[in-house]
């Protein structure tokens, strides 16, 4: 394998434009693609033979959702059809067509006679192989290509169930329809790294096997949980002949893995569900604390080998989630009840429409989805579903009669948000001081979270006594690009990282005995710009339309929280109250306050457990008008001293110094009838970290931070004696590594075995 691989990868990385002149940067190719009114497909002349036919079809099937979501003209064209070179391109073909060797010669590429690319005498592409790769078109200056490569007219169609463009540079080479190597590019084409790699194969171990597929496990996976996963596929897989009649299922190779990691070097991305290029292997994540699929994947390819593509791409999705009758791991009929009571119904339009997961949060659309198939599957019958499927019968739905059927399923919703509050304000309330360790994600789409480093984090907080963790995600308000060609349809909008990497880290969490945790979401621009409340706004329409983006980024945040048991979720952290602003008219501010009061009211109902804002500091808190919407007082602290040399005025010194700050925020949260929450607090490894903890610079020094958090516990204790104990602590960045962290961050790590075992002394006894 390595032997093919690595010629194949090295004349992709030579032929994407080793000699090629780069005229883009990655972010003027997203904002080309973005603005691209018209996009063209290109199947090229090789798509011949019998499966050219279905080929076609399947292209233009994929061109037509791709137009209805992006809401551009897509235009598809064959051969030699003249083209509009304002367009960004994507091209389907083999080895055999002029142009594909156009862009590969110049790499040393040649065709032999019996139809086969080589390199260097490697062969480089036979039955099976395939690539999907993106680079700037080097014929459109500044326009993203997308080349998707495959061997026959088969391999083609495969890879055509997904026709939706990537502006990001890269490449992913498949193998035998598996994906086996991902290289991220520079616009030109040039790889970003040393040279190709490849996988190791785990030892895969069968852990349930029926008629339609084998499930595998890796080593690392839970028996127990690999069998169990198995038999809900089977169940999901054999509720479809009630509807979609007998016959063919096809036959699946399911691989499960236990990481999100594991997934993308094995499968290019990750998700609870990531299918090969093909329809008959997929990667299924199967861990402890975090919800799987429950069988939807495998019951939509099951359905698209029985009965084909449906006239709409939203229906295979629908028909998955409806056969899994789960969300997140949620009942789908509870889950679709609890929406209803929330007010987050969508219209029928938005449901199926194709463009709707760009604007829609996953776990709104998707289960509404899953649920709209459903009550056509009850109400309708199995005939009209398949006239459906196949686009012979329009879809006319009575929305009152499906709000009506969503309704009328017995569950008792209504108590579950105040039952559930009670039981996470009780485990709050039972577990003493929160001695909390804080992490953020690096706000990279489908990443974020190095999550083998996370869980040796973790050990170390544990070791140190933690008990609670909080994470800070990211959201950008437009949603992010594709992060490699041919990454798959979303379910709707999401994180940054992906809803399944925070899920992830609360199970390590949990795994590790921090039974508290707390999620902190903030809102970016872009995946590429800043924080969304960086951004200046001085009139009421500019405050509208950030609370437009906002609510819906806090609502997603608290479904979030529900599905993956947080016992808190932190709204706030650089929001900025409206009481501290200033020269603003009395009418913006008034706008603002409704606005910030509605979202709290909103993520209330939504979430069962607990709520806090988290003041960035302590003029902040001071001002804030909503103390009595939320449970908790929460504030980011970086104390600061503003002298000379504060670390040489001794531990003294800054004991009295800190125990002023906190007591005026103890008295605060006193005021307001609430226990105060330090959401963030951090101490730099340097000289001098003390005098000002957010710009303290100099050499490294360990006794700066040891030095801060003995003084720390005492003020602390202090503030107990006063009657003003707080609830806890939460110290940024904690055993912040890897090569993705910036300096900053690692300054704000502890260092020495002295500064961990100090954190350890805070809070305690009480």
């Amino acid at each position: 394998m390595l032997l093919r691989l690595f010629p194949w990868i090295a004349l992709l990385l030579v032929a994407c434009g080793a000699e090629r002149a780069e005229t883009a940067s990655p972010g003027e190719l997203r904002r080309a693609l973005a603005a691209a009114e018209r996009i063209e497909v290109r199947l090229l002349a090789s798509a011949s033979g019998p499966a050219a036919e279905g080929l076609r079809e399947r292209v233009a099937l994929s061109a037509a959702t791709l137009a209805e979501a992006w809401s551009v003209e897509v235009v598809v064209l064959e051969g030699d059809e003249p083209g509009d070179s304002r367009a960004a391109r994507i091209v389907l073909g083999s080895p055999a067509d002029a142009l594909v060797q156009e862009l590969l010669t110049d790499g040393g590429a040649s065709l032999q006679e019996d139809g086969t690319l080589s390199w260097n005498g490697c062969v480089l592409l036979d039955a099976g192989d395939a690539f999907l790769a993106c680079f700037e078109d080097p014929e459109r200056r500044g326009l993203p290509l997308n080349l998707f490569l495959a061997s026959d007219a088969a391999g083609l169609a495969a890879l055509a169930l997904d026709l939706t463009p990537c502006a990001r540079a890269g490449l992913r080479f498949l193998h035998r329809d598996r994906p086996s190597l991902d290289l991220h590019l520079s616009s030109g084409g040039r790889s970003l790294v040393a040279g190709p790699g490849t996988l190791p194969a785990p030892a895969w171990q069968s852990a349930h096997r029926s008629e339609y597929f084998h499930a595998r496990r890796g080593p690392a996976v839970n028996p127990q949980l690999a069998r169990a996963y198995g038999r809900r596929v089977e169940d999901a897989i054999g509720s479809l002949e009630g509807w979609a009649g007998a016959g063919p299922r096809g036959f699946q190779e399911i691989f499960l893995v236990q990481s999100g990691e594991r997934q993308r070097a094995l499968a290019g991305r990750a998700g609870q569900w990531v299918a090969g290029s093909g329809s008959d292997c997929a990667f299924a994540l199967v861990a402890a604390g975090v919800p799987d699929d429950g069988g939807a994947g495998a019951a939509a390819c099951a359905l698209r080998t029985h009965l084909g593509e449906p006239a709409a791409a939203w229906m295979l999705e629908a028909a998955g989630i409806d056969a899994a009758g789960s969300w997140w791991g949620s009942d789908l009929r509870d889950w679709g009840r609890r929406l209803a009571e929330l007010g987050l119904l969508l219209p029928k339009a938005d449901i199926v429409h194709a463009g709707a997961a760009a604007e829609h949060s996953q776990h709104i659309l998707a289960p509404l989805r899953g649920l709209l198939w459903s009550f056509l599957r009850e109400s309708r019958g199995a005939p009209v579903l398949r006239s459906l499927w196949r686009g012979e019968a329009s879809l006319e739905i009575d929305e009152e009669a499906f709000h009506a059927w969503l309704g009328g399923h017995p569950g008792g919703l209504e108590s579950l948000a105040p039952a559930a509050r009670a039981a996470h304000l009780g485990r709050i309330n039972e577990s003493g001081f929160w001695r909390g360790v804080a992490y953020a994600s690096n706000a990279q789409p489908g990443g974020g979270y190095d999550l083998r480093q996370l869980g040796q984090s973790l050990e170390s907080a544990r070791r140190q006594t933690a008990n609670a963790a909080c994470v800070t995600s990211f959201y950008a308000a437009r949603a992010a690009p594709l992060a490699v060609p041919g990454a798959g349809l979303r379910h709707g909008r999401e994180s940054l990282e992906g809803d399944l990497a925070i899920a992830q880290v609360s199970g390590a969490a949990r795994a590790r005995g921090l039974s508290l945790l707390a999620l902190r979401p903030q809102l970016l621009l872009s995946e590429s710009a800043g924080y969304a409340t960086w951004l200046p706004r001085t009139r009421s329409i500019d405050w509208e339309d950030f609370y437009a983006e906002y609510r819906p980024m806090a609502t997603h945040y608290a479904l979030v929280a529900e599905l993956c048991d947080f016992d808190i979720l932190c709204l706030g952290s650089g929001l900025a109250a409206p009481e501290i602003s200033t020269g603003q008219r009395e009418s913006i501010l008034s706008l603002r306050r409704a606005n910030l009061s509605a979202v709290l009211e909103g993520v209330r109902a939504g979430f069962g457990g607990a709520l806090t804002y988290a003041a960035d500091w302590p003029g902040e808190a001071r001002h804030f008008r909503h103390w009595d919407q939320v449970d908790f007082m929460g504030v980011s602290w970086f104390p600061s001293n503003y002298k000379r040399d504060a670390g040489a005025r001794g531990q003294a010194a800054l004991r009295r110094a800190w125990n002023a700050q906190l007591t005026q925020l103890g008295r605060i949260a006193a005021k307001a009838e609430k226990r105060l929450l330090v959401m963030e607090f951090g101490v730099r490894s340097t000289r001098g970290g003390t005098q000002d903890t957010r710009m303290g610079a100099g050499p490294a020094d360990e006794n700066t931070q040891e030095q801060a958090l003995n003084a720390l516990s005492l003020a602390i204790a202090d503030l107990a004696q006063q009657g003003l104990e707080p609830l806890g602590l939460f110290w940024w960045h904690w055993d912040a590594a890897g090569a993705d962290m910036d300096p900053e961050r690692r300054s704000y790590s502890l260092q020495g075995l002295g500064s961990k075992r100090s954190l350890a002394n805070i809070g305690r006894g009480l």
